[in-house]
Parts: structure tokens; sequence; C-alpha cells
């Protein structure tokens, strides 16, 4: 299923929520035409108001949810316009990044899709981030996670030849949230399967930390 996507259209009552969901990014997502709030027969088939029907839409959405975008609350009649943005303020005919601020040429809505190797010109750049798949010559993350205390800098090791080699240090920070992260990611120069482990050296307050061995599928 590489650079393939899995779709499902489910023309059934599946939720009172939401009209599809998606992974961001990924390669999977669900539209459900026939839930409650999902289909609104005062605009037809094809909305003369918003020029697409919503269950077109809304694959439309996800799809692009695929792509790494979020919802922007920017414009009310934008495409992905959703979740967390005031619903009742959602009219007007659809539009994607009408001025391309938020992710056509831009990032700010989570990616910019024109970075992306899905384009039938072939003009992207960079893969779709899939978890525990990697690209040769791409950042590829390999530890996101939280931490309640540190005794030093995060290094990622990777086993070659049976023997575990430093790869490359990383500094803690703090997310928004408060808590210490170090959003590791390193760039893979061969594809093929690499093992890998988080190391934290010992300091005088701080035993050695060795995390668990984990892989990563190099594929490109």
């Amino acid at each position: 299923m590489l650079g393939k996507n899995m779709f499902f259209i489910i023309d059934g009552k599946l939720s009172k929520d939401y009209c599809g969901l998606a992974s961001q990014p990924g390669n999977t997502g669900l539209s459900t035409p026939g839930s409650d709030n999902c289909w609104y027969p005062e605009f037809g088939f094809i909305s003369s108001e918003r020029k697409l029907n919503t269950s077109s839409s809304t694959i439309a959405h996800e799809l692009i949810h695929n792509l790494g975008v979020g919802h922007p609350c920017k414009n009310p009649s934008d495409l992905m316009y959703g979740t967390g943005c005031d619903l009742d303020k959602e009219s007007g005919e659809k539009v994607i990044d009408e001025d391309s601020s938020l992710y056509v040429g831009a990032s700010k809505a989570g990616a910019n899709i024109l970075d992306l190797k899905v384009w039938k010109d072939g003009s992207g750049k960079k893969y779709i981030p899939l978890s525990d798949v990697c690209y040769v010559g791409e950042p590829c993350m390999v530890s996101n996670g939280t931490w309640t205390n540190v005794g030093g800098e995060l290094i990622i090791q990777e086993r070659i030849a049976g023997k575990w080699i430093n790869l490359q240090k990383f500094k803690s920070k703090r997310n928004a949230a408060n808590k210490i992260v170090f959003n590791a990611a390193i760039t893979p120069k061969e594809k093929g399967v690499r093992t890998y482990r988080e190391y934290i050296a010992p300091t005088k307050k701080f035993t050695a930390y060795t995390g668990r061995p984990f892989t990563r599928n190099v594929v490109y």
C-alpha cells in the first residue's frame, strides 16, 4: 500500500459528530455521507451556493488531511474549515486556500501540499510522512515523546554490524504544554530497515537511560 491511499465511503449513519475522518498526515480516510448533518437536501445534489456537494467536499477534505493539513479557521468558506472552528459561520462557495497563505504555497495549516510528491506533473519534493516509514535524504522523526525529567542530551544510536553507533545528539526543549521534548529527527542516507534506540548518558544526578530498539523502514 505504500504510495497509495485507502479511503472508505460508507453510506450509513455512523456518527452525529462527523462526516468523515482521516489520518493527518497518512494514507487512510473515511467518509460517511449518510450520517446526521452530512447531507443537506436544501442544497440539492450540487449546491448552487457552495458549488460542491457535501459528499464530494468531504472526500476532498479528508484526502487533504492525509497530506498533513489541519482545520484552519481563517475563512469559513475554505474546504478545510472544520472541527475547532465556528461551524455556524460555514457558508459560501467552497474555496481551496483562496489567498495561498495556509496550505497551498504555505504551511501555516500544517503542510504545504505543493511540496508533496502526489502530483501528476511530478512537481512535489517530499513524500508524505508515514508512521515507521522514512525516506533517503528526508528528515525522519525517531523520538517525539514527552519526558518528565532528563539528565542531558538525547543520543540516537543505530545498530550497525552488531554494535550501537552514536548518530546524532539532540537538546531538550519545552513544548506548548511545558513538557520536555527532543523532537529528534535524522536523515537516512541509504534505504533499508534500520534499527535505532534512544540513549542518555549518566550524570551525577541521573543514571543512564537506554531505550528499547525500534525500526524504521527507509523505503526510497
